[in-house]
């Protein structure tokens, strides 16, 4: 079965989910008195900010906060605005082309919200990869671990991979065409020195 892969952030959303998802909790545990979970995340933040930790770790620690899905449903309801309607067109006539293809969301962003994405898009999406805790290990889903992570729950060959970042590289040669949306100069030039089959979207 042919296959299309989904990046997230800056691809099909027009921003970083993960900051705004952080900023989300911050606000909503303010606004339901949750006084010990905002001074956690508040605390995490300043941690961050300090650079007293790194963007993995700081990521790792947010994801072990007990929240409750209805948040992670709210926070996708809000940040739905920031869908790229552009992108989604290009999705929608990739898929017709194709005919039925297998529809992957993989994503760095935590998947305990990134699974919510799929019931606002305007065609089905058969799986979201995201990052998550394995018991006591962290995976966090990028570059080489996203290329893994997808080969191992799909067990397909990647024929349109829509990404912005030279960071999907390994997904980018196990793919057969490579949309790059909106790249930056770095992106590009990564992505050419490497011998991809790529298209820039501008959108």
């Amino acid at each position: 079965m042919s296959m299309v892969v989904l990046d997230l952030d800056f691809t099909l959303i027009c921003k970083d989910t993960f900051k705004a998802w952080v900023w989300f909790l911050l606000k909503k545990s303010i606004l339901s008195f949750s006084l010990n979970q905002c001074g956690l995340i508040l605390y995490l933040m300043l941690c961050r900010f300090f650079k007293f930790t790194n963007h993995i770790d700081f990521k790792k620690k947010m994801m072990q906060l007990h929240i409750s899905p209805k948040w992670h449903e709210a926070f996708v309801d809000k940040v739905i605005m920031h869908l790229n309607q552009q992108v989604v067109l290009h999705v929608q006539e990739t898929i017709t082309a194709l005919g039925d293809p297998q529809v992957v969301i993989a994503t760095a962003a935590p998947c305990t919200y990134a699974q919510y994405f799929p019931k606002y898009l305007q065609f089905k999406v058969d799986k979201v990869i995201g990052s998550f805790w394995d018991k006591k290990k962290f995976v966090n889903n990028e570059g080489e671990t996203k290329q893994r992570n997808l080969e191992n729950s799909t067990h397909s060959t990647c024929d349109v991979f829509y990404t912005d970042h030279y960071i999907d590289l390994p997904v980018m040669k196990n793919s057969k065409k490579t949309f790059l949306v909106n790249p930056s100069q770095a992106t590009l030039s990564r992505v050419s020195s490497n011998h991809i089959n790529f298209e820039s979207l501008y959108v």
